[in-house]
């Protein structure tokens, strides 16, 4: 009975939220699709409208695409973190490049991870899980 209890959120009571951040309205629904049956998920169409839905919705993770305009992934990420009630959020940053300069310069920025798109739906999965579980463990 381990396997199903992997699944299921403590007490049982909802699924855990992950608030998705990416300008492709195409990209927010196909993620959306993968994750639904397991995630409880909310869509954000800029990173500038995420900041009122993170206050409002409280998510549990962020799926956030780097490259946007107006407001990219790096300063959205720099608006999270200047908040005393969010900064704990674990952001996973989704990028469509994958070469090592534009990965590196991620990974300054600190972020819980990185997922390079197209993103099959066990790579997403797997970096939740991980999020919420080094969540839990801070």
């Amino acid at each position: 009975m381990e396997t199903g209890a992997r699944s299921l959120n403590t007490a049982g009571d909802r699924k855990k939220r992950v608030l998705i951040v990416d300008d492709d309205p195409v990209m927010l629904r196909s993620v959306r699709i993968l994750l639904e049956e397991r995630f409880e998920a909310v869509l954000s169409t800029s990173g500038a409208k995420a900041v009122p839905i993170i206050e409002k919705k409280r998510p549990e993770v962020i799926l956030l695409d780097y490259e946007m305009p107006e407001c990219d992934g790096k300063q959205t990420l720099a608006l999270i973190r200047e908040r005393e009630d969010m900064k704990e959020i674990p952001v996973i940053f989704l990028t469509g490049l994958g070469d090592p300069e534009h990965l590196k310069s991620l990974a300054s920025l600190t972020p819980f991870g990185y997922i390079i798109k197209p993103a099959g739906k066990e790579d997403l999965i797997e970096a939740i899980e991980r999020a919420l579980a080094g969540r839990a463990a801070g």
